[in-house]
């Protein structure tokens, strides 16, 4: 008889463990004697899940070929792919912009929030904000996908909303009725 379960080493440390039973030789009638064996799987628990992983992103990526295949309408493509990174994460806002490199402008074109797209015919081109500054600096000058944990808060907060400089005001507006912040 065997079963995997978590145990504790002797170094305290939780581990993944095989346990397996039998009952010696001679005993069988009165199971007097059974000998026990814990066998430390940890390493095979790890690479099995990472192959679990792998198998799960590569199914996205299969399913994320099929779905945007299927169509050529941006506003589709872009609440397709919103869907698909939810279904990876918590995502509670999808943000899509163009960047001109020479003049530094951020032109919204798509944000679907809590999976419903917003008009975003009211969102003002933005500057790229002075380096190390801004919610967005590290992403427009690394190149490098970033998660928000809370959008909004980051934004109100940001470090370029000097007095007077009317963000707080402007997200306020640009906030639903039930804000979405999370801190």
């Amino acid at each position: 008889f065997s079963w995997e379960t978590v145990s504790r080493a002797s170094d305290g440390q939780l581990i993944d463990v095989a346990i397996s039973w039998a009952v010696a030789p001679g005993h069988e009638q009165y199971l007097s004697r059974v000998l026990v064996s814990l066998i430390d799987i940890s390493e095979r628990k790890k690479h099995e899940k990472a192959i679990e992983q792998r198998n799960q992103e590569l199914d996205l990526l299969y399913k994320a070929g099929h779905k945007l295949s299927q169509t050529l309408d941006l506003t589709k493509i872009y609440l397709t792919f919103y869907d698909l990174v939810s279904s990876m994460m918590r995502c509670d806002m999808l943000r899509i912009c163009d960047f001109d490199p020479d003049s530094k402008i951020l032109t919204t074109r798509f944000v679907a929030s809590e999976g419903i797209p917003l008009d975003v015919s009211n969102f003002p081109p933005t500057k790229l904000e002075p380096e190390n500054q801004g919610i967005l600096d590290p992403v427009f000058r690394s190149g490098q996908s970033q998660l928000i944990n809370d959008y909004w808060d980051q934004l109100v907060h940001s470090t370029s909303d000097k007095k007077g400089s009317g963000r707080k005001d402007l997200v306020t507006k640009m906030l639903p009725e039930s804000p979405y912040t999370r801190s």
